[in-house]
């Protein structure tokens, strides 16, 4: 039987995800192995054999003893979740735009438990007639730092009251875009509700915070555990298929918010839209400085992407090596020129060179750089060049993120993950 479960049906996978199992078997037939077959979306994705870790006289059906198992399943959710090789699916600038069910970022997983003993005659044997199915755990591609609660209760069980979604970023407050910058924003449809989100809803205001004009988009709603994602750059808004869209065209925008919630259409057309999120708020400002800014997402401990512009200074750098190698000149015995000038004696091999951007922030506050510091730890970082997602890596570095002045200036280093294609002799 399953003894001990996870203690929510919602779970970072880089946490662990443990069950511990207790079976009865005759002492003259020692259970031996928990066969554990994992199901991931209902598919089966590993099975995995598990030893008896502790053994006593049963409290129920003695003189059977009880034998123990304890199951990790974290390293194979891990391992289906967000592969390391590729992007995640909330980072896409696909038009016409749609609304992202980000299914690389979390999925529905259990397990059913056979058991095996080892026979009189010494042989290891399937114990008949007892299984065990484990509840539906939904789970996905998210952390906790030491100091948080470890599972994600606290982002996705204690929502505020009639709240139907939580975004998935610790981003503080406005965001400062440009126009052409591509953002994300992510979000957990609530479990504890029925579900209800089928639209989102972009605002658009003007510099004293008034509407000046509203768009609504809808989509099929999905019920259970889900994750949300849409490309909320103004831009990249203006390439969805609203059923009212919002006048993008209008001077005097300054702000835009975007809202997900219930839309009801009734004739006229007449929308009636219910709001079961916060506002993720967005500022213009003017646009990006190439030869100073480089703009940066990276997938955060929550599962979903952050973005930040480093606009303070830039330096792109090129990091060389070779080797070097000899080998005889060409030499003619006789003839006018007998040495050939071009010819090379000492020449490069194995030449390698990589790219890397030096970024500097304007100064933060403390809260600011604690956001930006799950950049620095985040193993899927992508710079936006030229409307493009280039992969890098952020070189390993020692960085303030809290101060007694609360004045702090981040200084990275942002290679390029692809190294440059050259010659090779």
């Amino acid at each position: 039987m399953i003894i001990l479960t996870p203690a929510h049906n919602e779970l970072p996978a880089y946490r662990p995800v443990k069950f511990r199992l207790l079976i009865d078997s005759d002492p003259l037939t020692p259970a031996e192995n928990a066969v554990v077959r994992i199901y991931k979306n209902g598919s089966l994705i590993a099975t995995i054999r598990y030893k008896s870790f502790d053994n006593f006289l049963s409290p129920f059906t003695p003189p059977n003893f009880s034998y123990l198992f304890d199951i990790d399943i974290q390293k194979y959710v891990q391992d289906s979740l967000s592969p390391e090789s590729a992007a995640p699916s909330l980072l896409n600038n696909d038009s016409p735009a749609t609304v992202q069910l980000n299914t690389d970022s979390f999925a529905t997983y259990n397990i059913v438990v056979n058991y095996e003993r080892i026979s009189s005659t010494g042989i290891i044997e399937d114990i008949p007639l007892i299984s065990d199915t484990s509840a539906n755990y939904n789970i996905f591609a998210a952390s906790k730092k030491h100091s948080e609660n470890k599972f994600l209760y606290d982002n996705i069980g204690n929502y505020p009251a009639l709240a139907e979604g939580k975004y998935l970023t610790k981003s503080l407050g406005t965001k400062e875009v440009t126009k052409e910058d591509y953002s994300f924003l992510s979000l957990i449809q609530n479990t504890l509700r029925p579900s209800e989100i089928n639209s989102f809803r972009v605002i658009l205001l003007d510099s004293s915070f008034a509407a000046i004009s509203t768009g609504y988009y809808q989509f099929a709603k999905t019920s259970g555990a889900v994750q949300y994602s849409i490309n909320s750059g103004f831009n990249q808004l203006q390439n969805y298929t609203y059923l009212q869209a919002p006048n993008f065209s209008l001077s005097n925008i300054a702000y835009y918010q975007i809202d997900f919630g219930s839309l009801l259409v009734l004739a006229g057309p007449v929308y009636i839209f219910t709001s079961y999120t916060e506002f993720s708020v967005y500022k213009l400002k003017s646009s990006n400085c190439e030869r100073r800014e480089l703009r940066l997402h990276w997938l955060n401990m929550l599962g979903g992407l952050d973005s930040y512009t480093f606009d303070s200074e830039k330096a792109l750098s090129i990091k060389t090596s070779s080797l070097r190698s000899q080998k005889a000149l060409s030499y003619e015995s006789g003839a006018l020129v007998p040495d050939l000038i071009t010819d090379i004696g000492n020449f490069k091999t194995n030449s390698k060179a990589s790219e890397s951007y030096k970024l500097k922030s304007k100064f933060l506050t403390n809260q600011q750089a604690a956001f930006l510091s799950e950049l620095l730890t985040s193993t899927k970082v992508y710079a936006e060049i030229n409307s493009e997602f280039i992969p890098v890596i952020i070189e390993d570095t020692q960085q303030d993120t809290t101060t007694e002045s609360g004045f702090i200036r981040y200084e990275i280093t942002a290679a390029l993950a692809n190294d440059l294609i050259i010659q090779r002799i």
